[in-house]
């Protein structure tokens, strides 16, 4: 919904030149057409820079404030530190679309805070890390277990505390 068709406008100019504001504005006549066009529900798999713009739109449509579908986001895409284009000069220090982490720790960190702050889905972004695949396995392993315990543990009577056997 945050990113328009690249026709229109490249991903690095969409993430580096248009102000939030600008993205939202546009991201609500996409929810709105969407709707139109006869899709009940959507999955938003990422804000690419737009930070966590999706649970604010999914919010506005939830409270009846903009008409739109029933929206199931992702926020940000979790990735390897140091993974994410586009790259800039390494003295600046440029906000990612993204959220690094590294290890089970990091990655399960990631996915309670953006679990937290409304995430749906958890995006983890592998292709970019092939010489970590062992690594990124085990982190992607971790946060479909982390995930999947968030989901069964607010669908049970009695909470679950452990994620491993959720």
């Amino acid at each position: 919904m945050l990113l328009h068709p690249y026709n229109e406008a490249t991903w690095e100019y969409q993430v580096s030149h248009e102000p939030l504001a600008l993205r939202t504005a546009r991201a609500i006549n996409h929810v709105r057409a969407t709707l139109a066009a006869g899709f009940t529900t959507v999955r938003d798999l990422g804000t690419e820079g737009a930070g966590y713009a999706d649970v604010g739109l999914k919010q506005a449509v939830d409270q009846k404030i903009i008409p739109g579908p029933r929206m199931l986001v992702s926020t940000r895409a979790i990735v390897a530190t140091g993974s994410y284009e586009p790259k800039f000069a390494p003295e600046w220090n440029v906000p990612q679309g993204a959220e690094e982490a590294d290890g089970i720790d990091s990655m399960a960190r990631v996915v309670r805070s953006q679990i937290g702050k409304g995430a749906d889905w958890i995006k983890a972004d592998g292709e970019r890390v092939s010489e970590n695949a062992r690594v990124l396995s085990a982190q992607g392993r971790a946060a479909c277990r982390l995930s999947s315990w968030y989901w069964l543990s607010s669908r049970r009577e009695e909470p679950c505390t452990d994620f491993e056997y959720c």
